[in-house]
């Protein structure tokens, strides 16, 4: 089921089981096939997995923070998920970022590792 439109015309999609899923338009549309009237190519119907859950979802996008003793704000240095590194990798075009979710990137080789995937494609 689709719950998120990303980038103009791409989704998120949540399965039955709760597994976050990324549907790019541009592979996994249905496309006619010119050579074979009234027919269609064959979909691509692998989707990138983003996150094992909802919840797994939400604490990769999520900016937590808390008080601290001197009653300052400060920021829970918190990782973004394995799962959603991994996405990130296979299609940067999802990633949508903050100061907060860049700093994220640095606290793990696979953050950085998408970082420097980010950088070479001029996304950041």
């Amino acid at each position: 089921m689709a719950i998120a439109l990303v980038n103009e015309g791409d989704w998120l999609c949540l399965h039955i089981k709760g597994q976050i899923y990324y549907w790019d338009h541009d592979v996994n549309d249905l496309y006619l096939d010119i050579k074979k009237p009234n027919a269609y190519l064959l979909q691509n119907v692998d989707l990138p997995l983003i996150a094992n859950s909802f919840q797994e979802f939400l604490e990769g996008i999520v900016h937590k923070e808390r008080e601290s003793d001197e009653g300052d704000c400060k920021n829970i240095s918190t990782p973004i998920s394995e799962a959603l590194l991994k996405a990130y990798l296979k299609n940067t075009k999802i990633f949508s970022y903050n100061s907060y979710a860049l700093k994220k990137l640095e606290l793990s080789e696979k953050g950085k590792e998408v970082l420097a995937l980010l950088k070479k494609e001029k996304l950041i």
